[in-house]
């Protein structure tokens, strides 16, 4: 009997479980206390050095959060980074990327209208609404040079998921970004922004991570890099309704049999 439990427990959680990876480079939740300047703060996992920079941004209250349109649920925890004055300010750390292939992951809660709400690596990669303490009003993507691609989808009081893929190469990069992808499995590159080829982006390495925010509204969240899309997307995935009414089932035959048992 007692064997019967621990598999049906094991069978019910098996259904529910999270789908996550275990190899991050870098990750920041800002798992800190609300209303703190972010600077000098140093939680997180696989930075070689704490924030630093100006005295915006600070720690919000609480975090964000996504779910796809399947319904999964981002993996989240901790606060964000949250603006309070008009114009852009930023915090920076350092860290060592030695990979040929980096997907990242960042949630963005931009300025309706125009702002700034961007992640860059070392100035010369930027992601997000506007590029460094630019304002802009839709969801690009900047290199040092300039405009690489316009997305053309309008900054709204909504949250985005925004993933990149950059490949590095002897000379300039490429690079795709997808605005609220599905979590379940990795994008093609077809469907991302930049399309199937990706954009050149001018030569760089990453040895530093940026946020930029600009405004009360902006708030940046769950930074994530890694080699993979399943390390930046971890995720709870929503069960097919056959296997919930599976596992309910399983559920209601424990309570048949141990009310049988105490009879």
């Amino acid at each position: 009997m007692k064997r019967f439990y621990f598999l049906s427990f094991i069978f019910v959680i098996t259904l529910l479980a999270s789908n996550t990876s275990a190899d991050l480079i870098s990750s920041e939740s800002f798992d800190y206390s609300s209303g703190i300047e972010i600077k000098t703060l140093g939680g997180g996992v696989g930075w070689s050095q704490d924030w630093n920079g100006d005295s915006e941004p600070r720690v919000a209250d609480s975090g964000l959060t996504y779910f796809d349109t399947a319904g999964n649920e981002l993996i989240v925890s901790g606060n964000a980074a949250r603006g309070s004055v008009s114009d852009g300010k930023k915090v920076e750390r350092d860290l060592s990327v030695v990979a040929t292939t980096v997907w990242t992951s960042v949630l963005i809660n931009g300025k309706n209208g125009s702002g700034v709400a961007n992640f860059s690596f070392d100035q010369k990669l930027f992601i997000g609404q506007g590029h460094g303490d630019i304002a802009g009003t839709t969801w690009t993507m900047y290199d040092q040079d300039g405009l690489v691609r316009n997305s053309n989808q309008a900054v709204d009081s909504d949250t985005v998921l925004l993933v990149s893929l950059i490949e590095f190469s002897s000379g300039d990069e490429r690079a795709w970004f997808w605005i609220n992808p599905s979590l379940d499995a990795e994008p093609s590159k077809s469907s991302s922004i930049n399309g199937a080829l990706g954009d050149s982006v001018k030569e760089f390495e990453i040895s530093k991570a940026q946020v930029w925010v600009g405004g009360s509204d902006a708030i940046v969240d769950e930074i994530r890099i890694g080699t993979t899309f399943a390390d930046v997307t971890p995720f709870i995935a929503i069960p097919e309704p056959s296997c919930f009414a599976l596992a309910m089932f399983g559920i209601l035959g424990l309570i048949a049999r141990s009310r049988n048992k105490n009879r």
